[in-house]
């Protein structure tokens, strides 16, 4: 999807499940160019993380794209149900954890 709205992130970020790639896609949401004024904004600000080893021509370059209203939305649903998806496998790793007992004992127990 940010492909077609001529979006790179992927380039200019390293890990694009990281904070700095989410605050950045929740800024293109709202529809806002990234100028070099509001980078030096997003950047104080820490938006944009300082340590992005992408230049910062190469950022304002991958990252102003055209996203149509509908792209828009389809990216907020889709991030929406990212986070959802990390709530529940987060409840769910935290009802199995493992089992750290064998015959009653902890297995610390065991050493």
């Amino acid at each position: 999807m940010l492909e077609g709205a001529n979006i790179k992130i992927s380039g200019t970020i390293t890990d694009i499940n990281g904070k700095s790639a989410r605050n950045i896609l929740e800024y293109i949401l709202t529809g806002r160019l990234i100028g070099s004024a509001e980078y030096d904004i997003l950047y104080e600000k820490k938006i944009i993380a300082h340590n992005l080893k992408a230049t910062k021509e190469q950022i304002l370059d991958d990252l102003n794209g055209v996203m149509s209203d509908l792209q828009r939305k389809m990216m907020r649903i889709l991030l929406n149900y990212l986070d959802e998806l990390n709530v529940h496998i987060a409840a769910w790793a935290d009802l199995c954890l493992g089992n750290n007992e064998s015959a009653n004992r902890p297995k610390s127990d065991f050493r």
